[in-house]
């Protein structure tokens, strides 16, 4: 009898013990969740994981693109809420930088998205000083090809999206357009500026461009030999880019 006492007894004394174990349990469970509902811890935490990986905010203009695109694959691979992206970013940007952030309206100001485009506005991020930087852009001698590489799309992306290309048939007209403009004639090529300004996306299909530009050369060219006897030949430079040169008919005619 004294035996099954005694089992009994440390048979109760374990379900206790394992009661306070699960009361301890769903306390840490509580506490935990607390934590985690509380902004400021989370916004700790993140800020814990970003430090010593998220690089300053670059002072040449042209590097943001690839300074927010490594922003957002950290802030992808750890999980960071989009809430508080704004936040974790702030401690990276230039003191200009914040200085604008800090006037901008509160609700925008916490909005990652909305900071990141008054940066790229107030930077003055063109699609032209996009494309400009794709087409000069050499690789550096501290970064590898693989890097290089990935700073090279992350310019052309920023440059297809600046122009509203989101389908690989509308990139195809882009880069065609972008090709044939340095082989114009500078009056020409202002007109076709002209032309794009008054368009949705801010620039022309390669069809309607070439459209535009054999519209222009036919009506102006009785004015061009009214005025001078020249025409226009067409080289490349060393670098691949199209430029354009004007040859004296005399000129050539001297030659043959």
């Amino acid at each position: 009898m004294k035996i099954k006492n005694e089992l009994l007894a440390a048979q109760q004394q374990q379900l206790t013990l394992d009661a306070e174990k699960v009361e301890l349990e769903r306390e840490r469970l509580h506490l935990q969740a607390e934590a985690a509902a509380n902004p400021a811890a989370q916004a700790k935490k993140f800020g814990d994981v970003v430090h010593g990986v998220l690089g300053r905010m670059p002072t040449d203009a042209a590097d943001l693109p690839a300074f927010f695109d490594n922003a957002e694959r950290l802030f992808d691979n750890t999980g960071a809420p989009a809430g508080f992206r704004a936040q974790l970013l702030m401690p990276y940007l230039t003191d200009e930088a914040r200085a604008l952030v800090g006037r901008m309206d509160k609700a925008k100001a916490s909005s990652y998205t909305e900071v990141k485009n008054l940066l790229l506005r107030e930077y003055k991020l063109t699609p032209w000083a996009y494309l400009n930087r794709y087409q000069t852009a050499t690789k550096q001698s501290d970064e590898t090809y693989v890097m290089f590489a990935s700073r090279l799309t992350t310019m052309l992306k920023y440059y297809a999206a600046s122009r509203n290309v989101t389908a690989f048939d509308n990139l195809l007209c882009l880069l065609v357009a972008d090709h044939i403009k340095p082989m114009l004639p500078p009056d020409c090529l202002k007109h076709i500026l002209a032309v794009e300004n008054t368009a949705t996306d801010g620039w022309l299909s390669h069809s309607k461009h070439a459209e535009v530009v054999d519209t222009y050369i036919a009506s102006h060219s009785h004015t061009s030999n009214s005025k001078s006897h020249t025409d226009v030949a067409y080289i490349h430079a060393p670098s691949t880019k199209s430029v354009y040169n004007e040859v004296s008919l005399r000129q050539t005619t001297a030659t043959r």
